[in-house]
C-alpha cells in the first residue's frame, strides 16, 4: 500500500472535493464548537471485490471529519437513519482520469465509511451495508 497526495488546484482536487460535497452535503460541515471541517488525508489503494478469484485494488481519496456537527445534513439515509455527527472517515474512489481508467465502475463513488465511537445499532447497519455492497445486492 502506498500513500499519495493530490495536488491542490488540479482537476482531480476539484473532482474529489465536489464528490465529497455531493456525498456529505457540504465541502466543510464546519463545527461551531470545535472549528473542525472535512480534511483530506491522502490517496491510497483499497481492496474491493474482484471478478472471479482475482482481487481488485482501486485508488481512493481518504477524508475525515473529527467532529461533524449535528446540524449537518443527514446522509447515507437508509443505512444509518438520521446519523449526522461525530468522527467520520470516508473513502471516495478516484476518478477514471486520475486512476488511468483503473477504478472502473467504482470511480467517484463512496466505497468506505468508518465511524468512531458510534452506537452499536450503527455498527450493525454498517456491517449489513458492507456485506450487501461486497455481494452486489
Amino acid at each position: 500500500m502506498s500513500l499519495d497526495f493530490v495536488q491542490p488546484g488540479t482537476d482531480e482536487w476539484t473532482r474529489m472535493w465536489d464528490n465529497l460535497a455531493h456525498i456529505a452535503g457540504d465541502y466543510a460541515d464546519h463545527c461551531p464548537e470545535t472549528n473542525e471541517v472535512w480534511q483530506y488525508m491522502g490517496t491510497t489503494t483499497r481492496s474491493m471485490p474482484g471478478i472471479g478469484t482475482a482481487p481488485l485494488l482501486i485508488f481512493v481519496h481518504q477524508f475525515r471529519h473529527r467532529h461533524r456537527p449535528m446540524t449537518a445534513r443527514a446522509w447515507l439515509e437508509g443505512y444509518f437513519g438520521d446519523y449526522r455527527g461525530g468522527r467520520i472517515y470516508l473513502d471516495i474512489a478516484a476518478s477514471l482520469e486520475w486512476s488511468g481508467n483503473w477504478n472502473g465502475t467504482y470511480a467517484n463513488k463512496l466505497v468506505g465509511v468508518k465511524f468512531h465511537c458510534y452506537p452499536e445499532e450503527l455498527q450493525l447497519a454498517y456491517d449489513e451495508m458492507q456485506a450487501a455492497y461486497q455481494t452486489g445486492e
